[in-house]
């Protein structure tokens, strides 16, 4: 397959591209898990809740639906760049991969579930801590394996089932990904493709996001082609990606609405990919968003279960709640988690730097 490499000025252009990604799109991970559980009382039947319970949906469930594919995008698209992938370059980055991935999630999962155990002691806590995501850690090691890397269930760190699901890619499938690239990526893509489309993939524990986003995402570093389209076709993207998105939660598409979820997100990424490509141009923009990406993991890491904690504390001091209150707590809660993380990390960047390196990742 002939292609044509990417030059210098593309691959610092990208460099620049996926920089400006990263917090930004941590935010809408913390968006997704804000929108989990509704904390207010009114049913999205008619009136003001309607409409509050819709601003959370649009935001909550399709933009920033974006958000993991995105990062499973880029993830294979960094892991396939430079030399051609061989033996070598396997052991290598799966060295490379404890660092990064494996003690960062050892870590989070086990401060988390020594946390949990803790506060389930403490009386005043235990309406909103029960202890319970951390009981198969102390049962047996094989329950404790499961516990940790969330076989059957969610991990303790339950955000982290990405980490996961990434090491997983990493260490069984990039060699077989490497084979499809030389033989026939498109059938690879259709293998992986179609049953993200139709919903049909068999495996509860290992979603198909990540091997197909990151085979994707891989293509475009093993052939070095640029992978964030022009910004200049940004408009026609959005609109596409608002048109389904609104379509689909307004409940025009009837019985078709998996499928049109599904292609309104891969419109959606692909608008994400072109805005960033815009953002990449405009250089103040561009190197406020760059200096914020070092503290997009900390954000990711640790955001649950302080989100979920603020989300049940606001709804038990508000109660009973309006539709609006339902609103405030849900932007709110998001706001003091990413303003507080990011302080959180600025602080042990200074007193524990070492832990906090071990907790990124190196990040």
């Amino acid at each position: 397959m002939v292609t044509q490499s990417m030059s210098t000025t593309q691959k610092v252009q990208e460099s620049r591209q996926i920089e400006v990604l990263r917090r930004p799109l941590i935010v809408l991970v913390v968006f997704i898990h804000a929108n989990n559980d509704r904390v207010g009382t009114f049913a999205p039947e008619g009136g003001v809740e309607r409409y509050t319970h819709l601003v959370r949906q649009f935001l909550s469930e399709g933009v920033a639906a974006t958000a993991v594919p995105l990062f499973f995008l880029l993830a294979g698209r960094l892991y396939f760049k430079g030399p051609r992938f061989g033996a070598s370059h396997y052991r290598s980055k799966l060295r490379a991969r404890v660092r990064t991935l494996l003690v960062p999630y050892l870590g989070w999962n086990l401060l988390l579930a020594f946390a949990f155990a803790a506060a389930s002691r403490v009386e005043a806590l235990g309406s909103v801590v029960s202890g319970r995501q951390a009981q198969g850690l102390f049962e047996s090691p094989s329950e404790a394996f499961a516990t940790v890397f969330g076989v059957g269930r969610d991990p303790i760190a339950y955000p982290l089932w990405f980490l996961r699901d990434l090491m997983l890619v990493v260490t069984l499938l990039t060699p077989l990904f490497a084979f499809g690239y030389r033989t026939a990526p498109a059938l690879f893509a259709l293998v992986l493709g179609v049953p993200w489309l139709l919903h049909a993939w068999p495996l509860e524990s290992f979603s198909v996001v990540g091997p197909l986003f990151f085979f994707i995402g891989g293509w475009f570093g093993w052939n070095e082609r640029p992978m964030f389209p022009p910004s200049n076709g940004l408009a026609r993207w959005a609109l596409l990606w608002v048109t389904l998105l609104s379509a689909d939660f307004l409940g025009f598409t009837g019985d078709f609405y998996p499928y049109v979820r599904q292609i309104g997100l891969a419109a959606g990424i692909v608008t994400m990919l072109a805005l960033a490509s815009l953002v990449g141009s405009r250089p103040a923009l561009a190197g406020r968003l760059s200096a914020a990406a070092p503290f997009a993991f900390f954000l990711y890491a640790a955001h649950e279960p302080l989100l979920t904690l603020l989300g049940r504390m606001g709804g038990k001091v508000l109660a009973p709640l309006t539709p609006l209150d339902d609103l405030a707590i849900y932007f709110g809660s998001v706001a003091f988690v990413v303003a507080a993380l990011t302080l959180v990390q600025k602080v042990l960047g200074r007193m524990a730097p070492r832990a906090l390196r071990l907790l990124t990742g190196g990040r």
